[in-house]
């Protein structure tokens, strides 16, 4: 009997620690793809990229919670060169974006309208094209935005007074 109830216990704390580790796949998924689109092989530091999950095997510039959310992706002056993913967007949880320094092009994925937790995005200094991403409105915990530095035209619009909480 005393058999049985230790194994019990030990697939019990088994399935604990498996679905404490556990992240959404999608996520994951667009971690990687962002990897790849930014030719991640290449990247000064890219350590553990793509090993198990990111929070558990410390992916390099991925940052979680005490619950394993990815709360941060920080890769700046990283070599980081090609465009973000749609995909991006999926990382719902994500509070900090620094990606400055690189050689990011294109636009800013509409995506981003997903990320309503964001405080920080910082992607100042790519090559960025395109007008002022109108979907950074939805963004209303923002509190730093810096997007200078890369070939964005136009003016910015009049609805960029209601970002009130930006330093």
């Amino acid at each position: 009997m005393k058999t049985i109830t230790t194994s019990i216990l030990l697939v019990c704390f088994s399935l604990l620690v498996a679905s404490s580790l556990a992240q959404p796949q999608n996520q994951i998924d667009a971690l990687m793809e962002f990897y790849n689109s930014t030719n991640g092989p290449y990247w000064y530091n890219n350590a553990n990229w793509g090993k198990g999950l990111p929070c558990y095997y410390n992916w390099y510039g991925v940052s979680c919670d005490n619950n394993d959310n990815i709360i941060k992706v920080s890769l700046s002056s990283n070599k980081l060169i090609g465009s973000i993913p749609e995909s991006f967007g999926q990382i719902s949880s994500l509070r900090q974006v620094f990606l400055n320094s690189n050689t990011i092009y294109g636009s800013i994925p509409q995506s981003f309208s997903n990320l309503t937790s964001l405080t920080d995005l910082n992607l100042y200094s790519n090559t960025l094209t395109g007008s002022f991403p109108e979907i950074l409105f939805n963004l209303t915990s923002l509190q730093s935005l810096d997007i200078s530095y890369n070939s964005l035209a136009g003016q910015l619009p009049d609805k960029f007074d209601s970002f009130t909480s930006l330093t």
